[in-house]
């Protein structure tokens, strides 16, 4: 019986989109197409943060493939702490 190897990543990656609408298809798209893969998006670690226009709305959860995804105001990214105002810190 040939063995089926595992692919198991722990990079990053971040998904910009115009609208909260557009962001959970693309979450959905990334875990269909990661799938065939053997890939898997590890909810506990998927974090939103929003920026813009969309700061003005009170925003208080993202919910995608059965999962709520936490909102942050700011986050760690390669050693920067990036603010949704735009800014970001070392």
């Amino acid at each position: 019986m040939p063995i089926k190897p595992k692919l198991a990543l722990t990079d990053y990656a971040v998904i910009f989109a115009e609208s909260l609408e557009v962001l959970v298809m693309a979450l959905e798209a990334l875990v269909k197409e990661a799938k065939p893969l053997g890939l898997e998006v590890s909810w506990l670690k998927t974090k939103v943060q929003v920026f813009g226009g969309l700061q003005d709305d009170t925003v208080q959860s993202v919910h995608a493939c059965s999962e709520d995804i936490e909102i942050l105001e700011s986050f760690t990214y390669l050693g920067s702490a990036v603010h949704n105002d735009g800014g970001s810190r070392q």
